[in-house]
């Protein structure tokens, strides 16, 4: 749109990436057509104390900046720790064999659909008339989500077999502990947000406990695993090492001693 004017109408000729989180459209090209409704320029402001204090709850800017990096830390932290549970649950389900009845595929791209169609809503978009830009059923859409719906349902099936597995419980005080969070996230008392509780909501707390329990025996399983692991090749290390000294060490020198006989017999 470079070289507008306010008031001017102009198609842009887009690509969806690859990796677009529809997968109906990625990949795809598309037109959007734009209409110019004002020209703006956008002037920075100087980053100082000054604004530090209008934008923030900081005097400072370096104050600010250590705010920051401590937030960015605590999130890259969180997400290797993401990828690092993604990654062995992966593991896990991919060396697993689960017959999943293709009902429980059906209905779980249903529910994809249904959360899709939530999502354009949000963007004040209809899924009907999404249908018909794309000239796409409601159906052919739900095909295109089997494949996803397959893996999230052996996915869940394979935690579920887990938890049964290890036998993992969830206590009251986890319940409790969740509870507090999220009323003092929505500046609430406990008893004051368990009013504005559903059933859903509750089953869905009490999944997400089970979840988090599930993971953190899974990332403790692995770490000890690989602690394991590595003492062993330590130890095969040094035995090999020990080996490789008594290979180089040099055999004892025989020394003969003459008896007093043989010394009696030389005179």
């Amino acid at each position: 749109l470079i070289g507008v004017k306010a008031g001017e109408v102009r198609n842009v000729n887009v690509t969806f990436p690859e990796n677009y989180q529809a997968e109906q459209l990625a990949g795809k090209e598309a037109v959007f057509e734009c209409t110019v409704k004002a020209v703006k320029v956008k002037e920075l402001p100087a980053i100082d104390d000054e604004f530090v204090k209008e934008v923030s709850e900081f005097n400072t800017l370096a104050e600010y900046k250590a705010d920051v990096k401590a937030n960015l830390t605590k999130e890259a932290e969180e997400k290797a720790e993401r990828d690092l549970e993604d990654e062995i649950v992966e593991k896990i389900v991919d060396a697993s064999t689960v017959e999943i009845p293709q009902a429980m595929i059906d209905h779980e791209a249903e529910d994809m659909v249904h959360e899709f169609e939530y999502r354009l809503m949000y963007q004040g978009l209809k899924l009907d008339d999404y249908l018909k830009y794309l000239n796409m059923t409601r159906e052919q859409l739900e095909d295109q989500y089997k494949d996803q719906a397959q893996k999230t349902v052996k996915v869940r099936l394979v935690m579920e077999a887990l938890i049964k597995a290890e036998d993992l419980k969830i206590e009251d005080k986890d319940i409790d502990e969740k509870l507090e969070k999220f009323a003092s996230d929505s500046s609430q008392t406990v008893e004051e947000f368990k009013k504005t509780l559903h059933k859903e909501q509750i089953d869905y707390i009490v999944n997400s406990i089970m979840n988090e329990k599930l993971l953190a025996f899974l990332v403790k399983e692995n770490v000890a695993a690989k602690k394991s692991t590595k003492k062993a090749e330590g130890e095969a290390e040094v035995k090999a090492d020990d080996a490789k000294v008594e290979e180089k060490k040099p055999a004892a020198k025989k020394t003969t001693k003459k008896t007093a006989k043989s010394a009696t017999d030389a005179e």
